[in-house]
C-alpha cells in the first residue's frame, strides 16, 4: 500500500488530492478526487524510480534521516527533466484525446463525425500551443528519497518540479509539482 498526494503550488489554484493504492488499483480518498486518477500515471512511484535511474542526475546524501533511514537528494539535469516532463505532458494529452474520441464515437450518427473533426482540430491547436510554450521553458527537478538502511527499500519519495515559461501572451509564469509518495506494507 502506498499514498500519494498531488500538489501544484505557487499559483492560487493549486489543489491536493490524495490516493491509495489498494489491491493493484489508485483509490481516490475523497470522492471529490475520483475524476484526477486518469492523470496519475505521470505520479506511478515506481515508474518514477525507473526513469531517474536512466537520467543525468546529481545524487548527494542528506542529513536528518536518522539511524534507521538515509534521506538521498536526487537532482535531475535541466534538459533530462525537460524532456522527461513533455513526454509525460504528451502522454496526458494522448490519453485525454483518446478519451474524448471514445465519447465522440458513442454518440454516433452524423453528429459524430463533425464532432471527431472539432475535437482533432481542438487537439492539434492545443497541442501546437503546449509545444510553443514548452521550447523555451526551463524545467528543475528534485527528489528526496528516504531508503531504510537495513533492507535497502524506499520509505517516503517526494519532489518537486518547476516549469518556467512564457505563455502565448509573452507573460512569464512558472508552475510547481509536489509529489510525495509514502511506501508501506510491501507484499
Amino acid at each position: 500500500m502506498s499514498t500519494t498526494s498531488v500538489l501544484p503550488t505557487g499559483q492560487p489554484g493549486g489543489f491536493s488530492a490524495s490516493f491509495q493504492r489498494k489491491k493493484g488499483q489508485w483509490m481516490a480518498l475523497s470522492n471529490q478526487q475520483e475524476p484526477l486518477r486518469g492523470a496519475l500515471s505521470r505520479y506511478n512511484p515506481i515508474s518514477q524510480l525507473e526513469n531517474i535511474d536512466r537520467m543525468n542526475k546529481t545524487i548527494k546524501s542528506e542529513y536528518g534521516g536518522g539511524r534507521r533511514t538515509q534521506i538521498l537528494r536526487i537532482e535531475l539535469n535541466p534538459e533530462d527533466a525537460k524532456t522527461w516532463a513533455m513526454t509525460q505532458l504528451d502522454a496526458e494529452m494522448s490519453a485525454m484525446r483518446e478519451e474524448y474520441m471514445h465519447k465522440a464515437s458513442a454518440i454516433g450518427g452524423v453528429n459524430q463525425t463533425k464532432l471527431e473533426q472539432e475535437l482533432e482540430r481542438v487537439w492539434e491547436q492545443g497541442e501546437s500551443t503546449m509545444d510553443k510554450m514548452m521550447e523555451p521553458a526551463s524545467v528543475q527537478t528534485v527528489y528526496h528519497l528516504t531508503v531504510d538502511r537495513k533492507t535497502s527499500l524506499p520509505l517516503r519519495l517526494s519532489s518537486e518540479s518547476q516549469i518556467s515559461y512564457q505563455d502565448m501572451n509573452n507573460k512569464k509564469n512558472t508552475e510547481a509539482l509536489v509529489t510525495d509518495v509514502n511506501f508501506g506494507e510491501y507484499q
